[in-house]
């Protein structure tokens, strides 16, 4: 099956939605995701499926889908990319213009897809 997005990680805390899709790491708020989503609780923001094509995030207790495609147009690029990235190289450095808690939380998103060998 060709995947039309290669998804390694997807996380949330209150503020974002955080996501590392083809080797390119993202934060979304909430707000412009969904309104669906933007009311959600952060435990029901951490209960989807991921379609396995790569083509977008279910979340079934809120009965919301969302293409990559189209949330990617919302996303604030997080400039660090992840090994193997688009240059072929290793993880460059960050954004210096980026709040700290950005970086550690790029940081865990990597050591959780480098975990569950998603990466």
């Amino acid at each position: 099956m060709n995947k039309i997005h290669n998804i390694h990680s997807v996380d949330a805390d209150e503020a974002y939605l955080y996501l590392v899709i083809d080797a390119q790491s993202y934060k979304i708020r909430w707000e412009d995701c969904s309104p669906k989503l933007a009311k959600a609780n952060l435990a029901q923001r951490k209960r989807f499926d991921l379609a396995p094509s790569g083509y977008g995030i279910h979340w079934p207790e809120m009965d919301e889908d969302l293409a990559i495609t189209p949330l990617l147009r919302h996303a604030e690029i997080l400039t660090a990319e992840i090994d193997g990235g688009a240059s072929g190289g290793p993880a460059t450095g960050f954004n210096e213009n980026l709040e700290y808690r950005d970086e550690d939380r790029i940081a865990q998103i990597r050591d959780e897809a480098s975990a569950t060998g998603r990466l």
